[in-house]
């Protein structure tokens, strides 16, 4: 999601008056060449997710593209997409060109839908198996983070609650980990799809999915995934 949101940062160079109109159609197909492929339209509510392939033939207001029919019911708006532009924003279009629905990017480069500060949908690059958002409620339980060469570091969350204004999570026990860096951490929070742990000192270590019910850390060191035994609610 992090480069692709240096692709949508770079269209709006495109649009300043020192790039000539040669610039701006080279550029554009090179981004938007980048963006194609398989995508998905996430449920903040936990409802399924669904695909929508952005492709790189011309369309009415962009490139042509397709939603898959479970689209129609989660994201009833997207039911009718015919194509896709990435210019003011990423949105999903009609056969006539018309906006069906918009995602605009926050600082963690998460494109949102209707908007960033009440986030209904997410749009991300498609997950291989990943099938719907994990809600606050169902985090509760025990998991593991693992590692290449280490034991399982194995770590309970609390029940969930309001934490702030715009976070829910709750505390972290952890029940065995030689890590020292994963030790620290007393609570966890959600933060648009990532799970966040944190621990004294702003230590923080962001969790993304990247499966069914795994998510890989930032850096790509650590995996969290269900506990053995007694797994997580939900």
């Amino acid at each position: 999601m992090i480069a692709r949101a240096g692709l949508l940062a770079a269209a709006l160079l495109l649009g300043t008056p020192a790039a000539s109109q040669e610039d701006v159609d080279q550029g554009s197909a090179a981004i938007a060449a980048d963006l194609a492929g398989d995508w998905q339209i996430v449920p903040t509510d936990g409802a399924p997710a669904c695909r929508v392939t952005l492709g790189l033939a011309p369309a009415r207001g962009g490139w042509q593209a397709s939603a898959e029919v479970l689209c129609a019911a989660t994201a009833p708006a997207a039911a009718g997409v015919a194509g896709w532009t990435f210019e003011d924003g990423m949105r999903l279009l009609d056969a006539t060109g018309a906006t069906l629905m918009r995602f605009e990017e926050d600082e963690t480069a998460l494109p949102s839908s209707p908007s960033v500060a009440a986030p209904a949908f997410y749009l991300v690059p498609a997950i291989p198996g990943f099938a719907r958002l994990r809600q606050p409620a169902e985090w509760e339980g025990t998991w593991q983070i693992t590692t290449a060469g280490q034991k399982p570091c194995v770590i309970r969350f609390g029940p969930h609650e309001q934490r702030d204004a715009l976070h829910q999570g709750g505390s972290v026990t952890i029940e065995r980990c030689r890590s020292k860096a994963l030790a620290r951490m007393d609570h966890w929070f959600l933060e648009g799809m990532q799970l966040m742990l944190a621990g004294p000192d702003d230590a923080q270590i962001a969790f993304a999915p990247d499966g069914a019910d795994t998510h890989r850390s930032d850096d790509g060191r650590w995996r969290l995934g269900p506990g053995q035994g007694l797994g997580p609610r939900g």
